[in-house]
């Protein structure tokens, strides 16, 4: 049971709603944060992009694919004294909602914020599964032996005794509210600063929202499809942000897209379909045409494209969950290192026993793959799954950010 507190008229003199985000604000990003409903609803609304701040050489070095949305209260801070000074500075009608992902490593950014007399609250949504969420004795071995083996002082402090101090101890208030989408969530962010007065919402993923939005039933296309849901792994911008380079000067991405095709085209025989690219929303494939050789790739419809599909082709994506949610059988797969780190495996891995699966590599093209097996669906591990990390069992069907409006204004 998660435990929800409930103070009534606490939020009730919130005027004003500030995002802290290391994220680009396009067009989607503006849908999927609820900023128009923010503002239906009567709230003044800014999107505080600090990414400059923090990821300094991304921001300038790496072009985005995509547009800014023409939305007025964007501030993008490109100085810490001056956002430190504005987060000091904010009043008590105000509530930030923390977009980064609370880390220590931003701790001074949440201390200067706990010392203004504004609310914060924090989302623990669209989380992974890893190794730590596979409960048999051959994953808790794993573990163990992990952990006996390959000792790491430094991630020792970060990942295990960090997280479980106190945020006090830093100068850090408790967040007042956290979002949660599934039961899995908290568990996901230890690290979280959470008080026994922080107000739990049952809510569910951001792709929830998409899913209620579709029909349920699909039409049956002229040609069954195979969706590949698209990671734009050898171009993310967060490989530069969060690593240090880019992916594009590490791997080979010849040898990546080929085994991709190869992968691909044995599909295609398989199961007599055509493959279809649910392209990534941060790509851009006009810049690099040749990448599926010649195969329709489909930007902005993936859940579309998994609604109407035969099957689902995974490497390691949140959007595997539109797949769960229209219980469409997934294949999982993986290359192997040095073409991809091996810290993908283990996502891939536990996302694919969740499902009742097993994830494959594609190092090769005699794929040892039981084809008629991979479109069985376990009824079960998807419900578990679903209820895990989509959607926390007692939270409406209502958009995320409507769930989040109520708590405020106390409505059911």
């Amino acid at each position: 049971m998660i435990p929800q507190n409930r103070h009534k008229d606490k939020y009730k003199h919130i005027k004003k709603i500030i995002y802290l985000a290391i994220q680009h604000l396009d067009s989607r990003n503006f849908e999927r944060f609820g900023i128009k409903l923010f503002q239906e609803s009567g709230f003044a609304v800014e999107y505080w992009d600090v990414t400059p701040v923090i990821y300094a050489d991304a921001f300038y070095n790496y072009a985005l694919p995509t547009k800014s949305v023409n939305f007025e209260g964007i501030r993008t801070f490109r100085e810490a004294g001056k956002l430190y000074k504005q987060l000091a500075d904010l009043r008590s009608d105000t509530l930030v909602i923390d977009l980064m992902s609370f880390n220590h490593k931003f701790k001074a950014f949440y201390k200067v914020l706990s010392r203004s007399k504004a609310n914060y609250a924090l989302i623990a949504a669209n989380t992974y599964p890893d190794i730590n969420d596979i409960n048999t004795p051959a994953a808790n071995a794993s573990r163990r032996l992990k952990k006996l083996f390959t000792p790491n002082l430094p991630g020792l402090w970060r990942d295990s005794i960090l997280p479980k101090l106190p945020a006090t101890l830093f100068g850090i208030r408790p967040a007042s509210l956290v979002m949660i989408g599934g039961e899995r969530a908290l568990k996901k962010y230890p690290h979280y600063p959470i008080g026994r007065n922080t107000e739990v919402i049952l809510a569910h993923s951001f792709d929830y929202d998409l899913y209620l939005k579709e029909p349920k039933q699909a039409p049956v296309p002229a040609r069954p499809s195979a969706v590949y849901l698209d990671s734009y792994f050898p171009f993310q911008r967060e490989w530069q942000m969060y690593f240090g380079f880019r992916a594009e000067d590490k791997m080979d991405i010849k040898r990546y897209y080929e085994l991709l095709n190869n992968f691909f085209a044995q599909v295609e025989k398989e199961y007599k379909v055509e493959v279809v690219i649910a392209a990534h929303p941060r790509s851009d494939y006009k810049i690099r045409p040749d990448c599926f050789m010649g195969r329709k790739c489909v930007k902005g419809e993936t859940i579309k494209l998994v609604r109407e599909s035969k099957v689902v082709l995974s490497q390691d994506s949140l959007s595997v969950g539109y797949a769960n949610l229209f219980n469409k059988p997934i294949i999982f797969f993986n290359q192997p290192t040095p073409i991809l780190p091996e810290v993908f495996a283990s996502v891939i891995s536990a996302t694919a026993q969740l499902h009742g699966k097993k994830m494959h590599y594609i190092d090769n093209g005699a794929y040892s793959i039981d084809w008629q097996t991979e479109l069985e669906v376990s009824r079960g591990h998807y419900e578990n799954y679903r209820r895990l990390f989509l959607k926390t069992p007692g939270s409406p069907d209502i958009p995320f950010w409507q769930i989040f409006i109520n708590a405020l204004r106390r409505e059911q």
